[in-house]
This record gives C-alpha cells, structure tokens and sequence, in this order.
C-alpha cells in the first residue's frame, strides 16, 4: 500500500494529522471522545487505538482533518478533556535519535544532561579508534544495555550526518555486532523484547548467527542464499550457555573482535572499582570491556530511556528492578501493593526511589545480568 499511494493519493488533496497520547483505559474517555467526535463530526475525524503491549500509553487519539484550523481545535479541546492522562510520547524514537541524544547533552544543568554528553564523548573516542568490525555490543535485554544501544546508536547517526559535511574528517562506521548470550532459563518476555530490537536497530540486510543451534543455520541458509546478493552481514550473534563460555566460542569464531560494549555501572556487583576500559578478567576470555555507563545511576537509566520513548522489556513494568534468569529473579518487594480487590500486584521499576534496593529482587546479589 505504502509503495502505490503516492500514485492514487490526489496530490492536491492536503490531511493534516495529529495525535495524542494517554495513560489511561479506552473506556475511561470513551464518554467524552463521543461527544468530541460528535461535536466536529464531518470536520475531523477522531478515532482511538488501544495499545496493549506498550511501555508508555494506554490508547492513542488520532486526529484527521482537511482544515488545519479545526483540527487544531478539536485536538485542543481533547487536551483539555483529557489533560490527566496525556504522556509525551515519541513513536519513532530510534529514526532520529542523534537529534534527541544531543539535544539531552545540551541540558548542562541536570546530571542526566552532563553523563549523556561524558558517555557519548567516550563512544565517538572508541569509534573513531576501533574499526565496527573490531567491537561487538554485549546485549541481553536489560535496561542498561538498552540504554547503551540506543546511545551507541545516535553517535553513529551523529558521525554519519557530519560525514555527509566533513568526509575527509570523520571515520565513517555503523552498528557494531550484537552479541547475545541466551541461557537455558531466559524469561520469554527478554526473547520477545531481543527479537524486537534487533528488528529496530539492525536493518532487514543482517543476518541472525545462531552458531549452537547448526539446524537454526541450516534452516536459514536458503533465506541467505536467496538475499546474499543485497550484501547482508552477520550483525546479530545468539550464542547458548554460560557468559563465560559463551564467550569463549564467539572470539575463537571472531578473533578480530578487539572490545565489547557492556551496560555496567559502578553500582552493579564488583564494579565499584571498574575503569571504562579494562580488559576482561584472569580466567576469562581476554577481551577489551568497554563501560561508557560506569557513572549512570538507576534514575538516570529510567530517565533516559523514558524522556526518548525507547522501548524497554515488559517485565519492568512488572515490578521487576533487574533481571537475571527466571530461577533467581523475583519481582521487587519495595514495589508491591495491594489493589483495590485485594490482590498483591507491584509498580514500574521506573518507580522505584531507593536505588540502593535496585537488586532485592534477585535470589543471588552478586549476579549481574541487566
């Protein structure tokens, strides 16, 4: 449809569109946004969308009109009605995200503002240092890491938009590998939510490896063949097990592979100590970790992902606070509370005030998975 509709649309035909977002349940305005279609019916069309899987909004009002004027007014008046419910939402966070990121850089006043612009300096550094095929982003579905993409993800968009002006200056790169680590006990909403961001971030040309799995890539050679001719690459790497030997397997596949991007802040166990550049334990597969988050906070990771609209796993709004495998993670106690009917549920993580409580939630403390 999107292909052909240039060519049926009457080019001299002009909508204008707009629409608001709500925190609250369809029938809860349904009364009102009744009467307010009723009111410019034939003017403007208004219509609502529930959403059902979204981090952020409960319905979506939509408003479509051949007069500019009007329309503004309907939507006015529908802000006015629903002012208690309506959340500033993004639904293309990732197109244009250099132009938010840095927008956030420029707040010099909050500290959000101030580790953004230290933690995209340090990513445009190791760019500008490391070639993409000589970094792999560690990613595994937690908000630290969602977070760290996301960042990763501008500065490039940032480097690409000064190449088209300064060419002769400016290295030019894309989106290093994802490497993912899937454990035998993964919550199936981490599953869902990888899938969804590696459909995000990595375009239709890259190939999923899933090395462990020889009938997943036997399953998916013909797919290949079929594409190969549209340059993909192997941008996403699933690996089964555990980190370490996870690990192990993708650099003896990878040995150009010089650094990993991980999502880890002083907080997180046995970090406290922990440089932005350090490579990797004795004992461990020696590989140049790479922390651009080392002086995030909690908070600072929710107010960063929600003040974008990114997407983030449906567990945090569960109440869980950090997420390992399904044996050792629990919903965090801090957040629980009774309903009205008598049920135990539990607020957003995003909620939660007493960061120190960020891991109450898991069985063992000195796990770090998010």
């Amino acid at each position: 449809l999107y292909c052909i509709q240039d060519h049926i649309r009457d080019p001299n035909v002009i909508f204008f569109h707009h629409s608001l977002y709500l925190t609250t349940m369809e029938t809860e305005i349904a009364k009102d946004l009744s009467q307010l279609a009723e009111k410019y019916q034939g003017l403007v069309s208004i219509g609502s969308y529930p959403a059902f899987h979204n981090n952020y909004y409960r319905v979506r009002i939509a408003f479509d009109s051949l007069e500019e004027n009007t329309l503004k007014l309907a939507y006015e008046e529908a802000e006015r009605l629903f002012k208690d419910y309506i959340i500033r939402y993004n639904p293309y966070p990732i197109n244009k995200a250099d132009e938010e990121v840095y927008k956030l850089c420029k707040q010099a006043e909050s500290n959000l503002g101030k580790r953004v612009a230290k933690s995209l300096q340090f990513i445009e550094e190791v760019l500008n240092k490391y070639s993409d095929s000589e970094l792999v982003i560690c990613f595994n579905g937690g908000k630290d890491c969602t977070a760290l993409l996301h960042l990763i993800h501008a500065a490039i968009q940032h480097q690409s938009h000064n190449n088209n002006n300064h060419s002769e200056n400016i290295k030019p790169t894309r989106l290093p590998k994802l490497l993912y680590i899937r454990s035998c006990s993964t919550f199936p909403e981490i599953e869902l939510f990888v899938e969804k961001i590696v459909d995000a971030y990595y375009s239709l040309w890259s190939k999923i490896s899933r090395p462990d799995l020889k009938h997943y890539e036997q399953r998916h050679a013909d797919v290949n063949s079929q594409t190969s001719s549209c340059s993909m690459d192997n941008s996403v790497f699933i690996y089964e097990g555990s980190i370490q030997s996870a690990l192990e397997r993708f650099l003896g596949d990878y040995p150009e592979i010089r650094g990993a991007f991980m999502g880890t802040r002083y907080t997180d166990p046995g970090a406290y100590k922990m440089s932005h550049m350090v490579m990797s334990d004795p004992g461990w597969p020696q590989i140049l970790r790479i922390n651009p988050l080392l002086e995030w906070t909690y908070s600072d990771v929710w107010n960063f992902l929600r003040s974008l609209s990114l997407p983030y796993c449906s567990l945090y709004d569960a109440g869980y606070t950090s997420i390992g495998s399904m044996e050792d993670t629990h919903p965090n106690p801090r957040l629980r509370y009774i309903t009205e009917s008598g049920r135990i549920a539990y607020h957003p993580a995003y909620t939660l005030n007493e960061e120190i409580c960020e891991r109450i939630g898991r069985v063992h403390e000195n796990t770090k998975t998010d």
